[in-house]
């Protein structure tokens, strides 16, 4: 009996391992088409940029995000360290904005993904995604880069 829970304790460590719990993605990007989508006012464009790494796990994080995005109205919204549930794939606090996401790994521990998103009210013309060669010291995962073209109002 002892063996036995020692076993199980081993592989749920080992699932927790760095290692063993971050595997590659095979999509480059995942993308949520705005229903009614803008083109973006090529005079003035309100960027928010936020690495929310250290704020995923806080519940006053989604409080503040809508606060700022309420006060501030950004037409574009670049996060970093996004965690995207790989079986739902919906980010609610986004709203009626288009996204695109790229994943740089995924954690097989819980199934979600992690990476780099870019939220919108325009119309995405293309995006792009591109993992580097290079890998996380720790968690040997890569690091991965999000190109996207939008159309400009008087462009549509």
């Amino acid at each position: 009996m002892f063996e036995i829970k020692e076993q199980n304790s081993q592989s749920y460590f080992t699932r927790l391992s760095p290692t063993h719990r971050f595997g590659q993605v095979l999509e480059t990007t995942i993308e949520k088409t705005h229903p009614n989508p803008s083109g973006l006012n090529e005079n003035s464009i309100k960027v928010l940029s936020w690495n929310i790494a250290k704020n995923n796990y806080h519940k006053s994080w989604t409080n503040d995000f809508l606060a700022i995005v309420e006060q501030y109205q950004p037409d574009q919204i670049f996060l970093q360290e996004v965690r995207l549930c790989a079986k739902f794939r919906e980010i609610t606090e986004l709203g009626e904005m288009g996204w695109s996401f790229a994943p740089n790994f995924i954690d097989t521990f819980d199934n979600t993904y992690s990476g780099i998103l870019i939220a919108t009210k325009a119309e995405r013309l293309t995006s792009k995604a591109l993992i580097t060669k290079h890998y996380e010291p720790i968690t040997n995962t890569p690091k991965v880069s999000l190109f996207a073209e939008y159309s400009l109002s008087d462009r549509l």
